[in-house]
């Protein structure tokens, strides 16, 4: 978390060290009062008391996203550290190469 110089103006970031990706970057423009990590959730209480939860997605909703903006590395990389049965990774060479052929590569 860091604040800026215009006032409270606050922004987080949060790192997914595992696959080495930003998971969620967010200005909070009333600045942060407290950054609360409980019950497999980051709650973020602002200046002005108003709290906002930030949730981990699916493991299928990360994957479909990295689909829809073709980062194929990335999707093997997530279905590795989440340990998934060998026929997902197989459906992500299997998108991955679908893609490269329709894209001319």
């Amino acid at each position: 978390m860091e604040s800026g110089g215009d006032g409270d103006v606050s922004r987080v970031t949060v790192f997914d060290m595992e696959n080495k990706v930003v998971g969620y970057t967010g200005v909070f423009a009333e600045g942060i009062r407290e950054v609360i990590l409980e019950w497999g959730n980051i709650y973020i209480l602002t200046n002005n008391e108003q709290l906002t939860r930030l949730a981990e997605k699916s493991t299928s909703a990360k994957l479909s996203m990295l689909y829809a903006k073709a980062l194929y590395p990335l999707a093997l990389s997530l279905a590795q550290t989440q340990h998934l049965d060998e026929s997902y990774v197989a459906d992500i060479h299997r998108q991955h190469g679908d893609y490269l052929y329709t894209k001319g590569d």
